[in-house]
């Protein structure tokens, strides 16, 4: 990677918040701006909807127990206890997916990633104006996503968006209108769920739209049902790496990882080798020892020139010392921030999205920490 790569840039939001006034002998409580108090409002309606949705779950007098089992299975990593039992995806995903719906909307909505699916259009002359735009199809693919949230937090996007949209803003409003398509992969039985939850949500659109623009989406989204440690060297993968404007791993390396080791390096090969230049790749991941992967540095490699020794950041010397080394822990993104071919484009790695405490949902719902990498593939 060049050296005239920012390797700390952040995300950057699409306003200013206002200064914070001067503490006063009362404490007041600080003043929401209008896009504030429509995006909580926004918020809440979505919450409304998924707590009809999800009644059945919610009902069940077993409900904590089950989530208890979860739980413990999440911190053992024996992920595949959660995700090949049907019910407990869907357990699962009526805790957590509130949360990460609006933490991963909030992540979409700062540069660069909003310029990535909503790119603004350049200045037209008013002669211009009467032709249509040429806009071309943004593709999301997002791995491990059967959850729902990614599906979620794009529909929040186009809301909270066409929110803050000026009137007269006819071609911003013309690239929100513009279709956008998802691609979830996931090895769970999410289908049924996930086409629930899509109707779901455009069922919140069309209340909250106004009756002149009405009643559409503008995303559609197609199911995978695969392992994609044995689907990654599939030509049909191959083909859509070839058309992805974004691909998103949200909370998932770390389970790849616990699978196969080895079939995750094939993964990343594969990415690699067939996502087109210009794409990015989205990765997020808890920030805490969660997210450590412990390798055999004899055994892993990228390349012949980018072996795991390079990840360590230091050669220490000495038998015994190559004797400690033998088993090392990395953080997930070790393996793309030093990935040939690719360049980091954003880097934190520690982040939270705080929820506002006046939402209201069945369940007790948690802040979110994670770190956040995202890549280009270069030309």
């Amino acid at each position: 990677m060049g050296s005239h790569h920012k390797r700390n840039e952040g995300l950057k939001p699409i306003r200013r918040t206002a200064a914070k006034p001067k503490p006063e002998k009362k404490a007041k409580a600080p003043q929401r701006d209008e896009s504030a108090i429509q995006l909580l409002q926004l918020q809440q309606s979505f919450l409304d909807h998924l707590s009809t949705l999800f009644h059945p779950t919610l009902a069940d007098d077993h409900y904590d127990k089950k989530l208890q089992a979860i739980k413990g299975h999440f911190f053992r990593r024996e992920y595949a206890k959660v995700f090949n039992d049907p019910a407990s995806c869907i357990i699962y995903s009526v805790r957590y997916l509130p949360s990460r719906s609006f933490a991963y909307a909030e992540l979409f909505s700062q540069r660069p990633i909003l310029d990535l699916l909503y790119p603004r259009p350049p200045p037209r002359r008013p002669s211009e104006r009467t032709k249509a735009l040429v806009l071309p199809r943004k593709r999301v693919v997002a791995v491990g996503a059967g959850v729902g949230s990614e599906l979620c937090a794009l529909h929040l996007l186009n809301q909270s968006s066409r929110a803050q949209l000026d009137e007269d803003d006819e071609d911003m409003k013309a690239v929100l209108d513009h279709d956008m398509q998802i691609d979830i992969i996931d090895s769970a039985d999410y289908e049924v769920f996930l086409t629930d939850l899509n109707v779901c949500l455009s069922q919140q659109l069309s209340q909250e739209s106004s009756s002149e623009e009405i009643v559409r989406t503008r995303l559609q989204f197609n199911y995978y049902r695969h392992d994609i440690l044995k689907w990654s060297t599939s030509t049909e993968f191959a083909a859509i790496l070839a058309d992805t404007t974004l691909l998103t791993f949200m909370f998932v390396f770390n389970e790849l990882f616990a699978a196969s080791k080895v079939e995750t390096m094939r993964l990343i090969a594969a990415i690699a080798q067939n996502l087109t230049p210009g794409s990015h790749v989205l990765l997020i991941e808890s920030a805490g020892e969660l997210s450590q992967v412990k390798l055999d540095r004899k055994r892993v490699t990228f390349d012949q020139e980018t072996r795991l020794a390079d990840l360590e950041g230091e050669h220490e010397e000495g038998e015994e010392a190559m004797h400690e080394q033998q088993q090392k822990s990395l953080m997930v993104y070790k393996f793309w921030d030093h990935l040939p071919g690719f360049e980091k484009v954003v880097s934190e790695d520690r982040r939270w999205y705080r929820l506002d405490p006046s939402l209201k949902y069945p369940l007790e719902m948690e802040n979110v920490g994670y770190f956040v990498r995202l890549y280009r593939k270069a030309a």
